[in-house]
């Protein structure tokens, strides 16, 4: 990717501002032990054992020392850290920036965290560059949302029809997205009723810098504003408690009566075989009409002779030989006959065989 172009992607993608409350130590971490408070709770800090000496020997140069204070969502977050923070560590140790992991009561309400960063000016902007490349690879290079805001931001909340969120999000969320790079703002949309929210009412959680929110509350509602041959919130409901009706008596009835009868369409065509077994003036009374069995070796390849040697040794039940000569199966089955014709058959052949 061209050098300018990727500069200018993690310009759009990070709102700066001043923090001038915010202390400014060598440390994130206190001299006996554990992280610093600052009103936050850290959840984890990296940071090498002889940077505040090192930073100390930077202010004492002349040179500058940044701590830059940034709010990330939570699901651009996991993005990066990886299991065990693994992700944050390989950044801290390519930046040599101190990285630490903040979170207080209203950013875990609100799934939101905070990046501190501590360094030189050099180390905590290669420090920003490689989380919001970490970021940025899993959007389009064309469209992509605000990654890293200032701490401090507005908060503004407004309802919109639940037949209407569709709209808002578009085709796999593409027209949220497109609304929060417009605007610079973050969108959230609870997806469940809010307290003291009609039923069929979403809240829109919206974040950023006022003008920010001004702007994306505005292309929120064009995009749901009422348009020619559009239904209304009524008519909408009632379209889709049509949808999901559920049949009365009669119809489910019905419903199960064809499905019988379909099942037994298909088990008749399934138990079909290819060869159709003739049938004795006896069988036919007891079978019906078009009924097919599946037809035995005799009646499918004619009968069978033994040889004179599997006669000697006594093999009576397995036969090995050649049909009868001019006798040939028929191709829907040679059976009818009783066996006590069959058996005759065969006493007359060995007969032959001995002679």
């Amino acid at each position: 990717m061209d050098r300018n172009l990727e500069t200018d992607r993690f310009a759009k993608a990070k709102i700066e501002e001043p923090n001038p409350n915010l202390p400014l130590h060598l440390s994130l971490l206190k001299p006996n032990g554990g992280a610093r408070t600052d009103n936050f709770c850290y959840m984890k800090v990296f940071e090498d054992p002889g940077k505040p000496l090192q930073l100390a020997e930077v202010a004492a140069s002349g040179g500058t020392i940044v701590r830059k204070l940034h709010r990330i969502r939570n699901k651009e977050l996991v993005k990066f850290v990886d299991q065990n923070f693994e992700g944050m560590k390989d950044i801290h140790v390519i930046s040599e920036a101190t990285i630490g992991v903040v979170a207080d009561a209203e950013s875990n309400l609100l799934n939101h965290s905070f990046l501190d960063l501590l360094g030189t000016i050099d180390e905590v902007k290669l420090a920003e560059q490689l989380i919001l490349e970490q970021v940025l690879k899993t959007y389009s290079s064309l469209c992509f949302p605000v990654i890293l805001m200032p701490t401090t931001i507005c908060w503004d909340k407004i309802n919109i029809p639940l037949h209407k969120v569709c709209r808002v999000l578009g085709t796999y969320g593409s027209n949220l997205l497109r609304m929060e790079m417009e605007s610079g703002a973050w969108v959230k949309i609870e997806q469940g009723p809010s307290p003291g929210v009609w039923e069929w009412e979403r809240v829109v959680n919206i974040f950023g810098p006022r003008k920010n929110v001004d702007k994306v509350k505005s292309l929120i509602q064009s995009v749901i504003s009422d348009q020619p041959g559009e239904l209304s919130a009524a008519e909408a409901l009632k379209e889709l408690l049509t949808q999901f009706k559920e049949p009365s008596c009669i119809e489910l009835i019905d419903g199960i009566g064809k499905m019988k009868e379909d099942k037994k369409k298909k088990q008749k065509f399934e138990s079909q075989t290819f060869l159709r077994v003739k049938k004795t003036e006896g069988e036919c009374g007891k079978r019906k009409k078009d009924e097919f069995k599946e037809p035995s070796w005799s009646q499918t390849f004619g009968r069978i002779i033994p040889c004179r040697e599997e006669r000697e040794e006594g093999k009576d039940l397995e036969y090995s030989g050649v049909p009868e000569k001019g006798e040939e199966a028929e191709e829907g089955g040679g059976g009818g006959l009783d066996k006590e014709k069959e058996q005759r058959d065969v006493e007359e052949a060995f007969a032959a065989q001995e002679i």
